[in-house]
């Protein structure tokens, strides 16, 4: 969802980083902001998820991961 306007962004890359900080999952948005991933339940130590980044051209949200939230 936009900040400036609180519109759903359509086509934002939102990627779900692994603890060696790669990408483990990318995704991009519908027309209603939302997107979906496999599950990641199985990942373990490099790729255990602990952060997920949404992008859309020149701005970014990040949030960190705590493990009662994947």
């Amino acid at each position: 969802m936009s900040i400036k306007n609180g519109q759903p962004i359509n086509g934002a890359t939102v990627d779900i980083l692994g603890k060696n900080g790669v990408p483990i999952q990318t995704a991009k948005t519908a027309a209603d902001g939302h997107c979906a991933f496999p599950s990641v339940e199985k990942s373990e130590r490099e790729k255990t998820p602990v952060a997920f980044v949404a992008r859309n051209g020149d701005d970014s949200l990040s949030c960190l991961l705590g493990e009662d939230r994947v």
